[in-house]
């Protein structure tokens, strides 16, 4: 075998080798290494590689040669140059700033082999030629380089609403891998026509209040080419939507009452304790029933309070019936503010609440009384005995004329019947008696009962020595008790001792007349006391 063939044979080997090795070549991003393209190589001595790279991932190449450990003689190598990348020691090294426009970028790394001794016909020299040509991608970027995101929705987004969107950078062939915990709450999906280049987050279901919580979505694009991926987590909030709580609730007053004078609107949004919610509008009017005035908001408790005031219904409020009912409706709106740049969400709410205002109690008849039924011996000092018929009284009072009067009698709420009192007279006059029923709102009564005059000259012969025991027998009954005894003693003696004499009959028939005559006016309780003060006195 000549020499030539032997050093084809050898630059054969040794380019097969070299190819060998630049396959297992790695682009580093950062640490890691990115694998590129070897299609499109040419073999032989001028060897060209396609590469793709993402803008700002480092490449790091290590050149070696068939010849390099060939005592014989020794390799050199140069390299084109290129922005970002430098070559020394037989590594290139360098990337692509980010924002350079995708295209192709070649360098060109030249081997140089020379014989150390010099034959026959001089010094050996060979070259061979490497060609990279990178083919330049944007670098995949989700979210302007930030690794999470929040997005907002409300508990009453339809199916297929559109939560948010991730704006992404990314280079033809990108794929798109999404992994989430979301009960099929939400979908992920590239976007178009007016979407293009971001991945739109929507609603795979209708939501509602059962899905108040919060969602952790995994978003991560790759580009296989280059191995380049980014990643980010997207965290969704769903809110409910504002809501009044004690909606369809009445309160209950009456004219005059001031007890009443607010009604407190209540939210969801009061309860949930986050500061992203809050109420944004309230509005409150009354139906045309209210004859007090609007009512209005007149304060806001803590965050999220609405406060109606009530004016104090005036006697007359309530001009017929028992009740007057006046409803208020109440809208409130609520919005929730997310943390960072996106335009709030609203929502609204409406509810209504009652006033119903009661007619202030009062009666509506004051007592009466009838004609007085009055029982006497006309012509002489004498107890008057009075009965009254009243109507609706709690209390009635005798007032006789004379200074004296018996005193209220309590005689039950809106009581109606029949009243009496008896009352003696000391001295010979004329009198007026009046009686006075009164109600328990202090409503009353008077009536002009009996003219009672006497002119009895008994009293003027009495001397004062005797007055008690005249007074005592007007007063007492004594009279009727001193007939009622001689009728019985005749009535007895007729029965049982046989006086037939028609003089004893007269005599019963005339005491048994007076008696009854002198029965009415008899007050058996003063008897009793009579008897009562003669032992103790």
């Amino acid at each position: 075998m000549t020499n030539e063939k032997r050093m084809t044979r050898f630059m054969s080997v040794a380019i097969a080798a070299m190819f060998v090795f630049c396959a297992c070549i790695v682009c580093i991003e950062g640490s890691s290494a990115v694998y590129y393209n070897e299609a499109d190589v040419t073999t032989g001595a001028n060897q060209v590689y396609n590469i793709d790279i993402s803008t700002g991932y480092n490449f790091e190449y290590s050149v070696a040669s068939n010849l390099d450990s060939e005592t014989a003689g020794s390799v050199a190598y140069s390299a084109s140059s290129l922005a970002g990348f430098t070559f020394a020691n037989q590594k290139l090294t360098g990337s692509l700033a980010a924002g350079t426009t995708e295209g192709e970028y070649p360098i060109t790394i030249t081997a140089t082999w020379t014989s150390n001794n010099s034959s026959g016909n001089g010094v050996i020299t060979q070259t061979a030629t490497q060609k990279i040509i990178f083919h330049v991608h944007s670098a995949i970027e989700l979210n302007g380089g930030s690794p999470t995101a929040n997005a907002y929705v409300l508990a009453d987004a339809a199916s297929g609403s559109e939560v948010t969107k991730i704006a992404y950078t990314a280079a033809a062939g990108a794929t798109n891998s999404y992994t989430y915990s979301t009960n099929g709450l939400f979908a992920a999906a590239d976007g178009t026509g007016a979407n293009a280049g971001y991945i739109v987050i929507s609603t795979a279901r209708a939501l509602t209040s059962a899905d108040v919580g919060s969602y952790t979505i995994t978003l991560t694009k790759s580009l296989a080419s280059t191995g380049d991926s980014d990643t980010v987590t997207l965290t969704v909030y769903v809110f409910d939507t504002v809501a009044i709580t004690n909606a369809g609730k009445t309160y209950y007053t009456y004219e005059g009452n001031t007890g009443l004078t607010s009604i407190d609107v209540q939210t969801n949004y009061e309860s949930d304790n986050d500061a992203r919610t809050e109420l944004s509008s309230r509005t409150v009017s009354f139906d045309a029933n209210n004859t007090m005035g609007e009512g209005a908001v007149m304060s806001f408790a803590g965050n999220n309070a609405t406060t109606i005031a009530v004016a104090t219904p005036a006697a007359g409020y309530v001009s017929s019936g028992t009740s007057k009912t006046t409803t208020a409706t109440v809208t409130v709106g609520g919005s929730v503010t997310p943390e960072v740049g996106d335009t709030p969400m609203t929502s609204t709410s409406t509810g209504s609440v009652t006033v119903k205002v009661f007619k202030s109690l009062a009666f509506t008849s004051a007592p009466t009384a009838s004609t007085a039924v009055i029982t006497g011996i006309a012509g002489s000092l004498q107890n008057i005995h009075v009965s009254q018929y009243v109507e609706g009284a709690k209390t009635i009072c005798f007032n006789w004329g004379d200074g004296t009067t018996t005193g209220d009698m309590d005689v039950g709420v809106n009581d109606s019947g029949n009243y009496a009192a008896t009352h003696n007279y000391r001295n010979a006059g004329k009198y007026l008696i009046t009686i006075t029923a009164k109600n328990d709102m202090g409503s009353t009564t008077t009536q002009v009962l009996y003219n009672a005059e006497s002119d009895n000259p008994i009293q003027e012969i009495f001397d004062e020595a005797k007055e008690k025991t005249q007074n005592f027998i007007d007063e007492h009954g004594w009279i009727f008790i001193i007939f009622a005894v001689i009728a019985a003693a005749l009535g007895i003696a007729f029965v049982f001792f046989g006086y037939r004499d028609p003089k004893v009959i007269g005599a019963i028939v005339i005491c048994v007349i007076l008696a009854v005559i002198f029965y009415q006016h008899v007050d058996f309780n003063g008897v009793q006391e009579w008897i009562k003060g003669f032992f103790t006195e």
